[in-house]
């Protein structure tokens, strides 16, 4: 559950790396959180895949909704490697950055042996920013949320992002500018008892990817690290 909140199924689609597309020049801030100019066109899926743990590879699945000409909607779908779906978020898209409009998870019933969506309350809701940052810049969210399958727990999550400084990946065999932004959260689990505890971390953005690394460790040890592995345009149409 902790890993979740830290962070080939049935679809036509045309596969085409993300990476490779040289129609596109990117260009716009927003490309760093996604390659949004791509977006415009086409779904993405992105695989992510973590170190040194032999877990399974999760997914991100995302499109655009630019229906609204004052807001541009961002769409996603996490899921795990058999299809199924883990987590849902709304974002949108203004001019300065990103803000949170909805976002939830899928809790397993293994007593009813099914899945059970449960919403998540907005709090505060800034995500990412777009322009120039410095190492002044900084953006809050803040969620809760009540377990449908835990009666009684509920869990509020805040969270930091800080600009720490551009750099360069190699992803592919390409070069990429990119920006390490730091990532502090504060979990706090009301159930039986009262458990709160902070994670620190590194989120890393490239222009025309988007999240391409993190990694994220809590003060008893405990560490959770990822990477993109594939970034997929996918044409169903």
């Amino acid at each position: 559950m902790l890993n979740r909140l830290f962070v080939v199924f049935g679809l036509l689609v045309f596969w085409a790396s993300c990476s490779n597309n040289s129609g596109i020049n990117y260009q716009g801030q927003e490309n760093y959180y996604l390659p949004i100019d791509q977006l415009k066109h086409s779904d993405l899926l992105m695989e992510y895949r973590y170190l040194e743990t032999g877990d399974a590879p999760f997914y991100w699945l995302y499109n655009l909704d630019i229906s609204d000409e004052t807001a541009v909607l961002l769409q996603g779908q996490q899921l795990d490697v058999y299809g199924e779906l883990l987590a849902e978020t709304q974002e949108l898209l203004v001019e300065n950055g990103v803000v949170l409009k909805s976002q939830n998870i899928i809790e397993r019933d293994t007593q009813q042996l099914e899945w059970v969506k449960t919403e998540f309350d907005i709090l505060s809701d800034d995500l990412f920013l777009f322009g120039d940052w410095d190492t002044s810049s900084k953006v809050s969210s803040k969620i809760s949320f009540a377990s449908k399958i835990y009666q009684g727990q509920k869990t509020t999550i805040s969270k930091d992002r800080q600009f720490l400084g551009d750099t360069t990946i190699i992803f592919q065999d390409k070069s990429y500018a990119a920006k390490q932004i730091s990532v502090n959260e504060w979990y706090d689990i009301e159930e039986v008892g009262h458990l709160e505890f902070g994670v620190q971390g590194i989120e890393v953005y490239a222009l025309g990817l988007g999240l391409v690394y993190v990694k994220k460790f809590t003060e008893s040890g405990q560490r959770i690290e990822y990477y993109l592995h594939k970034c997929e345009i996918v044409d169903n149409e």
